[in-house]
C-alpha cells in the first residue's frame, strides 16, 4: 500500500456487476469495499439506505470507484451512488470503459480499463487530502494534517501560540475549516502541535 492507511472505498458500476476482480485488489491491498447494494443485486432500486441498512457514506467513505461495464454518455441507476459521493466531496475515480462518460469534471481520476485500481484510489484519495490540507491550512495560516478514522477526523496545526487563548481561537478556526470541507464528519478533534523542527 506505499505507506497509505487502509481506505474505505464504495464500489460502483454501471450495470449489474459483482466486480469481484475488482473487490479482491482492493482487499489484498488492504483497503475495506462498500457498496450501495449487495454484490449479487439484480436492481439498482432501491439502494441500502432506502430499506433500512445504513448508507455507506455515513460510515466515512474515502474514494468511490466507478467502474464502468459499458461505454455509455448517459448515467445508469446502478451509479446513483457517484451523485451521492460528488455531494459529499468525496473524490471519485471512473475506471473501465470510460469513454463519453457524463460526469464532466467531477472525477477526481479517469483510468481507462481495470487495472491497478487499488493505485488509483490510492492517488485519488492523496490529491483529495492534499486539496484539503491546504484548504484547512489556508484558514489557520499554519501547516495541517489531516486523518479520517471512519466519521472522525483528526487535525494537528502546527504551529506555536503565544497565549492559551491564541492556542483555542487556532483550534476552533481549524475545526471550523474542516467541518467545512467533510459534513459527514460526526466528530473533530483537533491537535495544536509544536511545528516539526521546532
Amino acid at each position: 500500500m506505499g505507506g497509505m492507511s487502509a481506505l474505505d472505498v464504495l464500489l460502483l458500476s454501471n450495470g449489474p456487476a459483482a466486480l469481484t476482480d475488482v473487490t479482491a485488489e482492493l482487499e489484498a491491498a488492504g483497503h475495506r469495499v462498500v457498496r450501495c447494494h449487495p454484490a449479487t443485486a439484480t436492481a439498482a432500486w432501491p439502494c441500502a439506505a432506502l430499506v433500512g441498512e445504513p448508507c455507506p457514506l455515513e460510515g466515512g467513505v474515502d474514494v468511490a470507484l466507478d467502474v464502468r461495464m459499458a461505454v455509455s454518455s448517459g448515467t445508469s441507476p446502478w451509479e446513483d451512488g457517484v451523485a451521492c459521493a460528488a455531494r459529499e466531496d468525496v473524490p471519485i475515480v471512473l475506471a473501465g470503459r470510460t469513454a463519453m462518460h457524463p460526469f464532466g469534471s467531477h472525477p477526481t481520476l479517469v483510468v481507462e480499463g481495470r487495472e491497478r485500481l487499488a493505485d488509483a484510489v490510492e492517488r485519488a484519495a492523496e490529491l483529495a487530502r492534499t486539496e484539503r490540507e491546504a484548504s484547512v491550512q489556508a484558514v489557520c495560516g499554519a501547516p495541517v494534517t489531516l486523518h479520517r478514522d471512519g466519521s472522525h477526523l483528526h487535525v494537528d496545526v502546527f504551529a506555536t501560540p503565544a497565549t492559551p487563548a491564541e492556542r483555542g481561537m487556532l483550534a476552533t478556526r481549524a475545526a471550523g475549516a474542516a467541518r467545512s470541507i467533510t459534513p459527514r464528519a460526526t466528530h473533530v478533534t483537533v491537535a495544536v502541535k509544536e511545528p516539526v523542527g521546532a
